[in-house]
């Protein structure tokens, strides 16, 4: 189990690269991008989670970049994606994490991921078709 106190900083420290990636990946814009993880670490220092371990606190970061990210960049890709997909996908197309550690990092069934990752791909694919995202 992490420690409450100072988990804010600690994630920072640790997963901030990360997270400013992942906010890249779904904006296109550094300033944006900026935002966004800034917004995220505030939030976990406002309300900081009962996490188990780094996994789980990198997880809940990821996630909450990319719900943010989806509501402020409706443009997005993404955005286009339910948030349990979102997730998913940056994971494995951004992070490249293969379907048995997004599984592991999750915490969900190995089975459910690879569901959930066929379901990103034709949402996205109908959104390509229908000419909403690049």
């Amino acid at each position: 189990m992490l420690k409450q106190e100072n988990l804010a900083l600690y994630a920072f420290q640790t997963f901030g690269d990360n997270a400013l990636r992942a906010a890249y990946c779904c904006t296109g814009s550094l300033a944006a991008a900026e935002q966004t993880a800034q917004a995220v670490f505030a939030a976990l220092r406002r309300e900081p989670p009962v996490l188990s371990d780094d996994a789980a606190l990198k997880a809940w970061i990821l996630r909450n970049v990319i719900v943010l990210c989806s509501r402020r960049s409706p443009a997005h890709p993404f955005a286009e994606l339910p948030p349990h997909c979102a997730e998913i996908a940056y994971l494995y197309e951004c992070e490249h994490y293969s379907a048995s550690e997004i599984a592991e990092l999750l915490g969900r069934p190995e089975h459910t991921v690879l569901t959930q990752l066929t379901e990103c791909r034709r949402i996205l694919e109908e959104a390509k078709a229908e000419g909403d995202c690049a």
